[in-house]
């Protein structure tokens, strides 16, 4: 009844990528200490930074060590993962049930009740959960504990109105026993102060935490331990530059050891330390340049991947990425001899794309679709694949299939066995209008034209997009 998701696997996997040992400073500093204490007066901490400066990597040792720290009942412990390719799905109602869920399985009993009566009060009106209706449950939860932990990372990756109506909401919570955790870049400050009263820290990655982490690569992946097998004079020397230039920035540490890892003996490695980027901006350049250095073919196929990703409505699965970026004009079905394999398309984009734990291809961060969104563009794509306008076309196309020449489904099971078959019709179908306005062209205006004559072509679309609802 109460649609919450979870952060277990975003969790889980910062957890995975985090250099154990690492971002433990933070819980020295005095702002942090002052913040956990029962009797301080401080209920919110605000930790910021820069791009790429380990912001979710703090987020994620902060949640351990309060669970370490706090492993009684009487403590209450919630955490979200903002993340900007999911906007969609990102609701204040969401991102409150969320809390509120995670809070509840931390006193079960109790907070199973409480759920109970707000479901209730919601059965009256045969209404869903609002914002208002979940904060006072939690004001009414608060009772239940000594404390309440709520950690929130990546402010700056919702919209403005988000980030406005949650803070809103947080402030409202005013028991003296909620604690609130928060993470962005440090333009948001003023806007969080104003709203939210902190203490606050800045992020940035720790000259011993960047030693850890190159360390922790060059040993465990197997193309850059080859590189330094029994040299441990160049293993120290690429450690010493790469701290030198990291600028308080794991991401670009971790973009230097990608352009490392491509080379293929010392001398190469010398000439990548000489030519070390300086900025996230640059390195992202020197990617872009490694990608284009492929052969065409994978030229191609990681410029539709990259394209997709950071313009995509939302996190595009495994099959649904494979079936758009094998979509060309003049397709009348699926052709999955066309389609590439997961792993080939990783490699193609050079350290920029990964698939999450959910089977979710995504960029490597926020910074880089932000980048790509500036830097990429149709002129790009055309001067590249001879093209411009892929999506729209992409998603035109696959509505104007043949196969859907006999309408829409009769039943749930048989709309569920189609988008099976083929995995971008939903993103198809909820999103192809909003491609279009971004690029309309006569081309896509007739392409657009052309589908919407469909007597039984539209009518699917609207079945999918009901559906989905």
């Amino acid at each position: 009844w109460l649609y919450a998701p979870l952060y277990d696997s975003k969790h889980k996997k910062t957890r995975r990528e985090r250099v154990e040992g690492s971002g433990t400073w933070l819980f020295e500093r005095q702002e942090y200490q002052d913040w956990c204490r029962e009797t301080s007066p401080h209920r919110s901490l605000w930790c910021h930074g820069g791009p790429g400066a380990g912001k979710t990597f703090i987020t994620s040792a902060t949640v351990d060590n309060l669970l370490a720290t706090h492993e009684d009942r009487e403590v209450g412990i919630a955490y979200i993962y903002l993340d900007y390719a999911d906007k969609e799905a990102q609701t204040l109602e969401n991102v409150l049930a969320s809390i509120l869920k995670q809070i509840s399985l931390c006193k079960k009993k109790e907070g199973i009740e409480e759920v109970q009566r707000l479901w209730g009060e919601c059965q009256i009106d045969n209404r869903s959960a609002e914002a208002e209706a979940l904060v006072e449950t939690l004001g009414r939860m608060c009772r239940h504990f000594r404390q309440i932990f709520i950690l929130i990372d990546a402010l700056d990756e919702c919209s403005d109105e988000l980030r406005k109506l949650l803070l809103k909401h947080l402030k409202a919570l005013d028991d003296p026993r909620w604690r609130f955790f928060l993470t962005g870049r440090s333009h948001l400050s003023d806007v969080i102060q104003k709203i939210l009263p902190c203490l606050q820290v800045i992020i940035a990655a720790h000259n011993n935490d960047v030693e850890k982490a190159v360390l922790a690569r060059i040993h465990h992946e197997e193309d850059l331990a080859e590189l330094f097998e029994d040299n441990p004079s160049l293993e120290k020397k690429v450690v010493s530059k790469i701290i030198e230039k990291a600028n308080g920035m794991f991401l670009l540490v971790s973009l230097m050891l990608n352009g490392i890892a491509t080379s293929t003996c010392e001398s190469d490695i010398e000439e990548s330390l000489d030519q070390l980027p300086l900025d996230l901006d640059q390195s992202y350049e020197k990617t872009l340049e490694r990608i284009k250095d492929q052969d065409s073919k994978k030229v191609e196929l990681s410029y539709r991947i990259l394209w997709w990703l950071s313009r995509a409505r939302r996190p595009l699965s495994c099959n649904e990425l494979l079936q758009a970026i094998a979509v060309r004009d003049g397709d009348r079905g699926r052709n999955t001899k066309k389609e590439s394999k997961k792993g080939i398309m990783i490699k193609a984009c050079m350290g920029l794309v990964f698939m999450d734990d959910t089977g979710k291809f995504r960029l490597v961060h926020f910074s880089t679709q932000e980048y790509l969104r500036t830097h990429f563009n149709d002129s790009t794509m055309e001067q590249q694949l001879g093209e411009n306008h892929i999506m729209a076309k992409a998603c035109l196309t696959i509505l104007s299939y043949d196969e859907f020449e006999g309408g829409h489904c009769d039943t749930s099971g048989a709309l569920e066995k189609r988008s099976e078959k083929h995995p971008m019709l939903t993103y198809a179908a909820s999103h192809w209008h909003e491609h279009l306005g971004e690029s309309m062209t006569r081309e896509l205006r007739s392409l657009a034209m052309d589908f919407l004559r469909s007597s039984a072509k539209t009518p699917l679309v609207l079945a999918i997009r009901h559906h989905h609802a």
